[in-house]
């Protein structure tokens, strides 16, 4: 099976085989199952586990507090008449069965437990029946309950305790049928945006044709700049906490409102509102709970962020760029005090926007460093009555960025990741060696031996058949003596 997965493996391959793959599936040190502490007592069987863990996410699938009164345009707007809008464009069961091809048919599957494999196996008169059920949703703008219940499983975070409920990532499994149905929406919804302008140029999440590679390139190329100008660049990168678990649906409805068509509000809302979650472990699953926020673990939950967050202010002296729930805010000058200005006015703006819409940024969580090639430091700054902790380097989508744009931090960084990846497959390397080198060795000098014994043998045959004596060795007697 390793010969088989080595031979089909490349470094870059996209299949099943690729190098990522394959180190992935490398054995794994078994941990345990410890207790959950849940509040003063503790969880010890799956399903009191699993309820601790649901009571614990049902505290942060929620919108934070107010800090200020609500903006009296959010309930204007909410209250405003709608007006006459065509439903969404129906689908087709050619439609239906396009997106189903480009589905992965090993996806796990929801609390319904149909996969992608089970809809690609449908006859066509299932799929007609989809598209009526699909083209329903549209025409009444309402979403069945049953597609807006998740299921979730914990995946512990590493170096973290693991008998705290906070320890452990949520993973969200949505129906299959609900991702199918979502798809659908987004083939209607991305046009709509693309030509209303509705996500801004330095939002690089979750868009067609933007990465993070491009994003980081986009930064880069922004202090490069700065440095060789002789500028200082004033950087700040903020940490948004818990981004897409707290979203503010009535926020987010209004702006939909705002901006969209009134049928996509119609459909958002229903989409929305009495979303439910299940935590399973193993066998045992939890109550249902009520969950806010966008739908993780759903197709249209990305979009949706990326319209709540399309209103970002912006500063016309400062660099913004995001990437989903990560910001970064660049402002440059040759005097520093002047690049830290620029850099407060925007803070102070984005601080009242994030207030507004009940978005919380971690203020000890984020960065500020400024990029020179002096040994001048730019003055510090604030987010709100927060100071921004100051740093010589930051780590921004995966790369790290040091004071004078080197890239000897990300570089040693990187290595140290690597040797730590490939050290367990490679930790007994000396006796690997050593029973290779043994097992090549035995084997060659057992074929050598056989070989000059055959060698010897035909030699002795045809000896004695040119001599015609055929009893030139009696019976039993070897020829290596």
């Amino acid at each position: 099976m390793i010969k088989k997965r080595l031979e089909k493996m490349s470094p870059n391959g996209h299949g099943a085989y690729n190098l990522w793959k394959a180190t992935k599936s490398l054995p794994q040190p078994q941990q345990c199952s410890p207790p959950i502490r849940s509040g003063s007592t503790w969880a010890r069987t799956d399903q009191e586990k699993s309820e601790a863990f649901a009571i614990h996410l049902s505290s942060v699938f929620k919108p934070n507090d107010a800090d200020t009164p609500e903006d009296p345009e959010i309930e204007a707007i909410l209250k405003q008449d709608l007006q006459m809008c065509l439903p969404l464009r129906h689908t087709t069961p050619k439609e239906l069965t396009k997106i189903i091809s480009k589905m992965n048919p090993n996806k796990s599957p929801g609390f319904d437990l149909i996969t992608p494999r089970l809809l690609k196996e449908l006859p066509r008169k299932c799929l007609v029946f989809l598209t009526i059920l699909f083209n329903a949703t549209f025409r009444t703008s309402h979403v069945p309950t049953l597609w807006k219940t998740s299921q979730i499983v914990m995946i512990h975070k590493p170096g973290k305790p693991p008998n705290e409920a906070s320890s452990y990532r949520p993973i969200s499994l949505t129906p299959v049928l609900s991702k199918l149905w979502e798809r659908i929406v987004l083939e209607r919804l991305s046009p709509c945006l693309e030509i209303n302008y509705v996500i801004p140029d330095h939002q690089y999440g979750f868009r067609k044709h933007h990465s993070t590679i491009e994003q980081v390139h986009r930064v880069y190329s922004t202090i490069r700049q700065c440095l060789e100008q002789k500028e200082y660049c004033s950087a700040a990168f903020l940490d948004v906490q818990q981004a897409f678990d707290r979203v503010w649906h009535k926020g987010l409805l209004c702006k939909i409102k705002k901006i969209l068509p009134h049928s996509y509000y119609l459909l958002m809302s229903s989409y929305l509102c009495d979303r439910t979650f299940q935590v399973k472990l193993r066998d045992a699953r939890s109550s249902l709970h009520l969950s806010s926020g966008v739908p993780q673990g759903s197709v249209l939950g990305p979009v949706l962020y990326n319209i709540f967050t399309s209103d970002l202010p912006q500063s016309p002296k400062v660099a913004v760029a995001t990437f989903a729930d990560d910001a970064a805010f660049l402002a440059c000058s040759r005097d520093p005090k002047q690049a830290s200005t620029l850099l407060q006015s925007q803070l102070n703006i984005t601080h009242d926007w994030l207030t507004k819409w009940r978005i919380k940024a971690s203020a000890p969580k984020s960065h500020h460093i400024t990029f020179a090639l002096r040994l001048e430091t730019c003055p510090s700054v604030n987010l709100g009555r927060d100071k921004l902790p100051q740093s010589t380097c930051v780590k921004y989508l995966g790369f790290y960025l040091d004071r004078r744009m080197t890239w000897k931090d990300h570089i040693k960084i990187s290595a140290m990741k690597l040797i730590f990846v490939s050290k367990p497959p490679l930790a007994p390397r000396k006796t690997v060696r050593t029973i290779s080198f043994q097992q090549t060795t035995e084997s060659s000098e057992q074929y050598t031996e056989d070989l000059i014994v055959s060698t010897l043998v035909c030699t002795q045959l045809r000896n004695t058949r040119l001599s015609g004596n055929p009893n030139s060795f009696g019976r039993g007697e070897t020829v290596l003596n």
